[in-house]
């Protein structure tokens, strides 16, 4: 039979190994990253859902593009809605099913995979993710004409605890926010 000194010494090695798994597991997370290596990190904790709104350059109307996370970290385009029909919207019939609701366009089906997305942030066209019904403003993180990738990465708890002290402490994504409100007076 083990002596309570040696129960003790399994429960602290237990309990210390399961705080460090928990520390070190890999979690799927959504980066947004610019080519300064500035970084805007979503743990993708309650879904994989996610999706990248921004009003459409040439109709000038909103746009949603709905995404889901899949294996491989890759980017799964499930579905689009927007407002109006025209140049730049999807509409073939080879491109998924689209329905009308009410005067707003859905297309779902797309079922397109990417690795990464990239884009240029431009604050005309609100650019925003939305996950778990909170958006993310790019133009509120990055500078405006910065290119940016979208991309799904895995990191633990313990580098994403990092990297929001690392944000705090050296300015990160901080100093671009203060700096572009300066900019802006």
């Amino acid at each position: 039979m083990l002596s309570k000194a040696w129960i003790k010494v399994l429960l602290g090695f237990f309990a210390l190994s399961l705080a460090a798994g928990l520390i070190f597991y890999p979690l799927p997370v959504l980066q947004v990253k610019d080519t300064n290596d500035q970084a805007l990190l979503i743990p993708l904790l309650r879904g994989k859902s996610f999706s990248l709104e921004y009003v459409h350059s040439v109709q000038k109307s909103p746009v949603r593009e709905n995404f889901a996370a899949v294996a491989g970290n890759q980017i799964q385009l499930t579905s689009t809605t927007f407002q109006t029909l025209g140049v730049g919207l999807p509409f073939l019939s080879t491109e998924g099913q689209l329905v009308n609701n009410q005067g707003t366009f859905e297309l779902t089906g797309q079922n397109r995979v990417f690795r990464e997305i990239r884009l240029a942030v431009m604050p005309v066209s609100y650019q925003g993710l939305v996950y778990n019904n909170h958006q993310y403003l790019l133009s509120n993180y990055f500078l405006p004409g910065s290119l940016v990738e979208i991309s799904i990465q895995s990191y633990s708890p313990g580098y994403l605890i990092w990297h929001r002290i690392a944000v705090i402490f050296k300015g990160g994504l901080l100093w671009i926010n203060q700096s572009l409100h300066q900019e802006m007076k």
